[in-house]
């Protein structure tokens, strides 16, 4: 049989690719039935545009790894396909970080994507397309009832929290739904990125086939079904969120337009929530979105994939990038960082240092705490070119120092206990947590305290002080009065009093600041809340141009400092503070 011409067949398994003609490897797949053993042969190709072959390529995600290529095999004719364990030399170090630093253009570069989720053994597939596409029709048809400016955002992928899309899904349909977003597709972290690149994919589930953007849009609007809105199990709304960012993804690098540039930890967040057998991924998987966004031709040094880092060194590089590049709108990005035992803060000798991002931490939709919302100072908030304003940030010999112009602005002298967010309706806890918070200050501060994480897009936010003061007063009514905590804002029906829905949702707001975090009172008397490995005698530091307030813990000589998280202090995050000469901190 006759080899394709475009291929340059050698003799050896593996023979370097040649990097001035941009070659890939890639596998023919030859003519054949789904019941014969797969004949294929691989050769090398150039990815320069005059000389690029029209190819397939194939992500899998789950199942036999023996199947796709079965499925994929074409009865007549013969199909050019790329897979990156057959066309990538996974045991050279140096061609795998290239050839990953490249796969966002050979995604790209495809003429289509070829998606195998699973085998189907339970047999549900059929089921469940059957209930996605009456489900998509839905959509598409209540999408084409709204604004023009309303289909745009869900065309792109955002779907607001208050959107209820009118459509019953049985409790048939949502254990379909369920068995969908527990496939790994829904999971793994490089999905994203091909979701991304790839210009048409196709999924493969058992002998069923259909576009991915029909499952994708079915599973970012599920949760805002009538049924789901109090029946949701969290597989599903684990899902249906990673299919939302899997849709946002899917569409923005062809439709939307890219008036701006991006941040690169933008693209690290949209990928939070996915799996990822090598921890590494979590920074390298997102520089190719951050490059082609921004249309850049070189990586970073400090991005660049590199199996020779420690996971430890790939994350302090990616942190020091972030730093060094003002992050998100100038904001250092420092509050991604949440220890989660006093083991993370010791010092050890591989390099981790305690002020690294942890891109691998484990992400929670729904209980991880909510960033703080305060600008740290007037002249920030005020400055209508805040968004150039970042740290100062000094360079150092050590890599595993950050110097950074700061102001100390006080000492932690005491802390409530911590919440995990299962604590966070738990009566008893709460109610001798805001018995400490009265020994502390008045009640109005309390209240503004604990709702100054609310943001202007949230769901719930007050208008005013008086109706802050008002439903702070309903909450404790709750719980010191009736002596239990308020009902739970999913518990909350058509019926449902004013009073109660204030009550509620102060409650959400105390529950979501809490998480995770301790309240505590500084040497000044000023409250606040920071994490919840906070202790007596750390202080709390601002850098310049950040947007909120760092716990620090001093080591060793008083110039060093470990850090321990970010904080909220209430008043000196509502003025102006950088009226005292500046120290450095290491």
């Amino acid at each position: 049989m006759q080899k394709s011409p475009h291929l340059l067949a050698g003799t050896e398994i593996y023979r370097p690719p040649c990097t001035e003609l941009q070659q890939i490897r890639l596998l023919t797949i030859l003519p054949g039935s789904g019941g014969e053993e797969l004949r294929c042969h691989r050769g090398t190709a150039s990815r320069h545009h005059d000389l690029r072959p029209s190819y397939a390529t194939i992500s899998y995600a789950g199942g036999d790894r023996n199947c796709p290529s079965q499925q994929f095999c074409c009865e007549h004719d013969e199909r050019l396909v790329w897979i990156d364990a057959v066309c990538i030399n996974q045991n050279d170090v140096s061609e795998r970080g290239a050839q990953v630093s490249s796969m966002g253009s050979i995604y790209m570069n495809g003429a289509k994507n070829l998606v195998f989720w699973s085998n189907d053994e339970e047999d549900v597939a059929e089921t469940a397309i059957s209930t996605w596409n009456r489900t998509y029709r839905d959509a598409e048809r209540l999408i084409e009832d709204l604004s023009s400016e309303y289909q745009k955002k869900l065309r792109a992928g955002y779907v607001p929290v208050d959107w209820k899309l009118d459509v019953i899904l049985t409790e048939q349909d949502m254990a379909v739904l369920e068995a969908l977003c527990g496939l790994p597709c829904f999971r793994r972290l490089w999905v994203g990125q091909e979701a991304a690149f790839a210009f048409q994919s196709t999924c493969y589930w058992g002998s069923m086939r259909f576009p991915l953007p029909i499952a994708l849009l079915v599973g970012a609007v599920v949760s805002h079904t009538r049924f789901a809105q109090r029946h949701t199990p969290l597989l599903l709304e684990y899902g249906s969120y990673r299919a939302a960012r899997m849709r946002t993804l899917e569409g923005f690098m062809w439709r939307e337009p890219r008036s701006q540039g991006l941040y690169w930890e933008r693209f690290t967040e949209y990928l939070e929530g996915f799996s990822a057998s090598e921890p590494r991924d979590r920074v390298y998987a997102a520089v190719q979105l951050y490059l082609q966004w921004n249309h850049m031709l070189q990586v970073p040094s400090l991005l660049v994939s590199d199996d020779g880092k420690s996971v430890s060194e790939a994350y302090r590089d990616a942190t020091r990038f972030i730093l060094g590049h003002g992050g998100q709108g100038g904001m250092t990005q420092l509050g991604r960082t949440l220890h989660r035992s006093s083991q993370d803060l010791a010092v050890e000798r591989n390099g981790f240092t305690s002020w690294t991002i942890a891109f691998d931490r484990t992400f929670d939709v729904e209980f991880d705490p909510v960033p703080f919302g305060g600008a740290l100072n007037a002249s920030y908030e005020k400055n209508s070119a805040h968004a150039d304003v970042h740290p100062e940030i000094l360079n150092d010999p050590d890599p595993d120092l950050v110097i950074i112009k700061a102001l100390l602005i006080d000492t932690v002298t005491t802390t409530t206990e911590f919440f995990a967010w299962t604590d966070a309706n738990d009566h008893a806890q709460v109610k001798r947590v805001l018995k400490t918070l009265q020994s502390w200050a008045k009640r109005a501060t309390i209240a503004e305290m604990l709702t100054a994480h609310m943001y202007e897009g949230y769901k719930f936010h007050f208008n005013d002080s008086s109706e802050r003061l008002e439903s702070d007063h309903l909450f404790r009514r709750y719980v010191f009065t009736l002596d239990r905590m308020p009902p739970r804002s999913w518990e909350l029906h058509d019926g449902s009093t004013r009073k109660e829905r204030h009550a509620a949702e102060f409650g959400l707001s105390f529950g979501r600041l809490a998480s995770n975090r301790r309240f505590l009172l500084t040497r000044d008397r000023k409250i606040g809340c920071g994490p919840k490995l906070m202790q007596e005698g750390d202080v709390v530091f601002v850098a310049k141009g950040a947007n909120e307030a760092w716990i620090l813990r001093p080591f060793k000589e008083k110039d060093y400092w470990r850090f321990v998280g970010e904080a909220y202090v209430h008043y000196p995050m509502h003025v102006e503070i950088f009226d005292q000469e500046e120290i450095m901190v290491i």
